[in-house]
Formats: structure tokens, C-alpha cells, sequence
């Protein structure tokens, strides 16, 4: 490195060092998909319980996967499983000697063993494992509301770009009771068949 040498301020490090900052403090921006739009991108639609995660290497391996299994309740859209693979990009992997390694995407949803979700999920071609449609936009956590003891739609706050502007806004926390959630989305289902 010749400006090392000399004394002089080095450009390339600077640059680089600023392309690293700001790289690190971005988050993933999406356009926003509607109700509409999830619905009539998904093949199947479910509530259910997750049962497992398991995170390994992909087929080439390049990047680390998780495979998600989950105990079905109710097929909203789709034809009824007992159970299916949920899969999305990232996850951690344990090495023999306690270290490990892991990758992430700030726009994947993430699972939790024992939650309760409602998912809009597209089926991969010609393998029984499916992707959440349009990443955490397609997940929803199903809590149980403690004055009412109902269940109840949990819709995460996150950053999206407006549809129609692409300009940035923050979509706000939200809860519905899951019974009006599923009537509204098999309605839908219902305008979208005809």
C-alpha cells in the first residue's frame, strides 16, 4: 500500500471503510403487499403450530437454510396437510467445537417452537417445501388476548416502501381477532375464484 508508505491519507481504506458502515446500518426495503395481493399470491394459506426448526447448509452450499416444520390447523387456501416445511434464507449452524456460523436477512420472518402463526405461503415447484409469500409480510403471530381470551391476528411494525409512491413509512403494530381475519381472507379467496 503506497500511500501507507508516503504518509499519505489512503482513499481506498476510506472508502472502503464507509461502504462497510453504511452497508451494516441498512435494512432490507420491500413494497408493501396488501391483503388483496397476499392472497392471490399464495397457494395455500394456514394456521398452525410450529413444531421444529432446523437450519443446514443448502444443496450447493452457499448460503444456510432453515427448514421450518409446521402442525397444521386449518387450510384457509390449499389442500389440508397434517403438516408441512416452511423454508427461508438464513439460520445458524453448530460446528463440532462449539463455535458456529450463521447468515441473516432483516426481511425474513423468523419462527419461534410452540408459536402459533397464520402463514401465506407459495409452494416451490416439484418439492414438498414451501416459502412464506412476500417474506414477513406473510407471517402472522397468533396471540391470545388476555381480557377476552380470544385469538388475535399479531402484525408486526416494519419499515415499507408505499406501493404507489416507493417512498419509506413505518407500518404500525396491529391486532385483529383471527376469526374476522380468516372470514375477510376466505371472501377474498371467494372474489378472486370468481
Amino acid at each position: 500500500m503506497r500511500c501507507l508508505e508516503k504518509n499519505l491519507p489512503c482513499t481506498y481504506g476510506l472508502i472502503v471503510f464507509f461502504f462497510v458502515i453504511t452497508t451494516l446500518s441498512c435494512q432490507a426495503l420491500m413494497v408493501e403487499y396488501d391483503l388483496d395481493k397476499l392472497v392471490k399470491e399464495s397457494t395455500d394459506i394456514i394456521t398452525g403450530k410450529v413444531v421444529e426448526t432446523t437450519s443446514h447448509w443448502n444443496k450447493d452450499k452457499t448460503a444456510i437454510v432453515t427448514d421450518v416444520t409446521i402442525k397444521i390447523d386449518k387450510a384457509v387456501k390449499g389442500k389440508a396437510e397434517k403438516s408441512i416445511i416452511v423454508q427461508y434464507p438464513g439460520g445458524e449452524i453448530a460446528r463440532s467445537d462449539g463455535t458456529g456460523v450463521g447468515m441473516g436477512r432483516s426481511d425474513t420472518p423468523r419462527f419461534d417452537v410452540d408459536e402459533e402463526v397464520l402463514l401465506f405461503l407459495q409452494k416451490e415447484k416439484e418439492i414438498d417445501i414451501f416459502k412464506v409469500t412476500a417474506d414477513f409480510q406473510g407471517k402472522f403471530s397468533i396471540i391470545e388476548d388476555k381480557e377476552s381470551a380470544k385469538k388475535m391476528i399479531k402484525g408486526a411494525a416494519k419499515i415499507l416502501a408505499d406501493p404507489e409512491t416507493l417512498k419509506i413509512r413505518e407500518v404500525k403494530e396491529y391486532r385483529v381477532p383471527l376469526e374476522d381475519f380468516v372470514k375477510n381472507v376466505e371472501e377474498i379467496i371467494n372474489k378472486q375464484e370468481k
